[in-house]
């Protein structure tokens, strides 16, 4: 994946520096991090007002959304200190940050520091489908293929509940919570299958999932990684998903869609709290040095929470109901729920 290099720039960023005497602006293009952060330099960043410790901030925020590529789903960036130090080793003035993307359910994901979602190739196929009947719609295509989306990513996140099982089963998580992500990988395979069927409907076509890329997924999780991945994906993600969902369906004036929208509403706020309890068991059973990072974790993702009321997302509600819903879920379950995570973790 490439940036599209700032306006001017003909150096290559990651380049380490000629000379001590080169000047902090120096041109330089876009680039990304070992990490998958996405980073510039102070010519296309400046300093936040309060920068006592060399932090940056985007001027303007535009500036990183120039890619030829975008990340999926990316609607924005966060700065990252952490890449910024990593970076500014071998170029000074680095600024970097991570894309933030709406956090919507638990699809499978690349392993490392970008984080992909893995989504099968959308085929003609018929295996995959509920047969559903739908009013019909003016925006017809643009429904199918939104539904189509989700069926991918409900599909993705069958997968990643089966890679969670092992995970847990390798490190040797109690029965109920395998017991969990299985049966949760069932439920998901349900979603995928209606999502394709309302595409279907709506499209014409009877489609399905490809082959699933699970290469890149591969390695089970330890335990800190392992709990990333439940806090961000699960935690907050199937919350808001659960959520949006139930309000979609209250929204929505077809009884089909409806229904589907709470079965798969119902089932994402179960996989929401099935994400807490994994959580919490991987907070008891961590190290000192397992914890501490792990408590990094929780305030870096309270940190993020800032930026989901206001973000776009997947979701077909209109606007106004979907900040509504966000703020109001954010406020009412996620922040809570952290909060109880967060004293289990400095305890």
């Amino acid at each position: 994946m490439t940036i599209a290099p700032p306006s001017g720039t003909n150096e290559v960023a990651s380049a380490p520096l000629k000379s001590a005497g080169l000047p902090a602006s120096a041109p330089r293009k876009a680039w990304r991090s070992a990490e998958g952060a996405y980073c510039v330099v102070l010519a296309d960043a400046k300093p936040l007002e309060d920068d006592k410790a060399g932090t940056c901030s985007l001027a303007p925020p535009a500036k990183l959304h120039e890619t030829e590529d975008p990340p999926a789903g990316m609607f924005g960036f966060t700065y990252d200190q952490g890449s910024t130090d990593a970076e500014r080793k071998r170029v000074h003035d680095a600024c970097c940050y991570r894309v933030i993307r709406p956090v919507r359910g638990r699809p499978l994901r690349e392993q490392g520091g970008a984080r992909e979602p893995i989504v099968a190739p959308l085929v003609r196929s018929g295996s995959w489908s509920v047969p559903i009947a739908v009013a019909s719609a003016r925006d017809a295509e643009e429904r199918a293929s939104s539904w189509a989306r989700d069926a991918g990513l409900e599909h993705a996140s069958a997968a990643e509940f089966c890679r969670l099982a092992l995970g847990l089963l390798a490190l040797g998580a109690p029965r109920e919570l395998v017991d969990g992500a299985l049966r949760a990988s069932l439920s998901e395979v349900r979603h995928a299958a209606l999502s394709y069927g309302v595409a279907a409907a709506y499209g014409g076509a009877q489609l399905g999932p490809g082959p699933l890329a699970i290469a890149s997924a591969a390695t089970l999780p330890d335990l800190v990684t392992l709990f990333e991945g439940t806090l961000a994906d699960g935690c907050v993600g199937e919350a808001l998903a659960s959520l949006e969902a139930a309000a979609e369906a209250a929204d929505s004036q077809d009884p089909a869609l409806a229904a589907a929208l709470r079965e798969i509403a119902a089932d994402e706020a179960g996989h929401a709290e099935l994400a807490f309890r994994i959580a919490a068991w991987a907070l008891d059973v961590a190290s000192t040095s397992e914890r501490a990072a792990m408590h990094g974790l929780i305030e870096r993702a309270r940190a993020e929470l800032d930026d989901l009321d206001q973000a776009p997302s997947g979701s077909r509600l209109h606007a106004a109901l979907l900040s509504r819903v966000r703020a109001e879920a954010l406020e009412q379950v996620v922040r809570p729920a952290l909060d109880v995570l967060e004293a289990r973790a400095a305890a």
